[in-house]
């Protein structure tokens, strides 16, 4: 599960969009508090036990039946900005390498192993075929 939160307007007062997505749901919650007050109000997230992807906000710290792991593209900006430091920029550059080779690995990995399945090559957008939709929701 990704999770992240973003600042948005509602009226005139500062709201937050904390947004919970795995590879086929997304949760858009609006909520006045960006801390752990929103994380317990919004209430999906207290008994989960997979692993969070965030980028390492502290609140999402409390929530100790998860496992956790740092948002990729958040680590590439980290190792930029500790690159800039002279004595690590060597090592940081190839940390950013290891980790976009990983990305490009996993992405190669996850492409349909024939164009059967997908005609034009590009990955399913849109609604779902029926017969999915009944696997995730017998009644449909």
């Amino acid at each position: 599960m990704h999770a992240d939160e973003t600042g948005t307007r509602v009226g005139t007062s500062r709201h937050w969009v904390h947004t919970l997505s795995t590879n086929l749901l997304t949760l858009l919650a609006v909520h006045p508090k960006r801390g752990a007050k929103a994380l317990d109000d919004i209430g999906v997230l207290a008994d989960y036990l997979g692993v969070i992807v965030h980028d390492g906000w502290a609140p999402y710290e409390r929530l100790t039946s998860a496992d956790h792991a740092q948002c990729g593209a958040h680590l590439i900006r980290h190792l930029n900005a500790v690159g800039e430091t002279p004595e690590f920029s060597i090592w940081c550059a190839q940390m950013v390498k290891v980790l976009l080779d990983a990305k490009a690995a996993s992405r190669r990995l996850l492409r349909p192993a024939s164009s059967e399945s997908h005609p034009d090559g590009k990955p399913h957008r849109g609604p779902l075929p029926r017969s999915t939709r009944r696997c995730l929701c017998p009644a449909a």
